[in-house]
């Protein structure tokens, strides 16, 4: 479903009077409030969780000899959230095909303890770990001897949709979950309390079903001795 038609699913889910809207754009009165709902419902399900597989995109960037840490921007990454990353090294790098190694985080707090001090500080070679800075600034342990590429992947902010025939980014068959929980907005303020819970409690099938499919495995560690 694009935007319009979830409005538009909503009007009549609402039963609010009408066939429309007919576009989202330059709406007024109860058609405002619909497609403002759809649209804030559409930004709240992506904030639900940080680590939703549909937020999930990738990056490559060259480094350049001699300089460890690079913004977001300098990365090619400009809707960050959140970098991708754990200690199984999910950021990787290579200097020709066939050469590809993981990059394996740090806390930054050990990073800079480690590899930004004294002597290490002016180390060179290819990178081996990494850490993100407070303001998502990414490091590398060593100073780049070499153009090595490094790839991995990212978590985007929220999407918006504003044209009419514009998508949600999850898959089709959760789309319906905007609807309902678009309803509970709809419910709120028109102090319709059958509309409310009927649509909480669609929106929360919905929303279970996607975050069985749409969030991280969970993997469990070794066994304890």
């Amino acid at each position: 479903m694009n935007y319009l038609q979830l409005c538009q699913r909503l009007r009549q889910e609402a039963r609010i009077s009408g066939t429309g809207p007919t576009t989202t754009a330059g709406q007024s009165g109860e058609y405002l409030k619909v497609v403002d709902w759809i649209n804030a419902a559409y930004e709240d399900i992506q904030n639900q969780h940080e680590t939703w597989r549909f937020l999930q995109q990738p990056f490559s960037f060259t480094l350049t000899i001699g300089t460890r840490n690079y913004t977001p921007a300098e990365a090619g990454v400009s809707n960050l959230r959140r970098w991708k990353h754990s200690s199984d090294g999910d950021i990787r790098c290579y200097l020709a095909a066939g050469d590809e190694q993981r990059l394996y985080y740090l806390p930054w707090d050990q990073f800079r303890d480690i590899y930004l001090i004294g002597t290490n500080r002016t180390q060179t070679g290819r990178p081996g770990h990494f850490s993100i800075e407070p303001d998502d600034t990414i490091n590398f342990d060593y100073l780049p001897d070499q153009a090595y590429t490094v790839v991995g992947e990212y978590y985007q902010n929220p999407d918006v949709m504003s044209g009419d025939t514009d998508e949600p980014v999850f898959p089709s068959n959760y789309h319906l979950a905007i609807v309902y929980r678009a309803l509970m907005y709809f419910g709120a303020d028109y102090a319709a309390e059958e509309k409310y819970t009927h649509g909480q409690n669609e929106y929360r099938k919905i929303l279970r079903r996607m975050e069985q499919t749409q969030l991280p495995i969970l993997s469990w560690g070794a066994p304890l001795a």
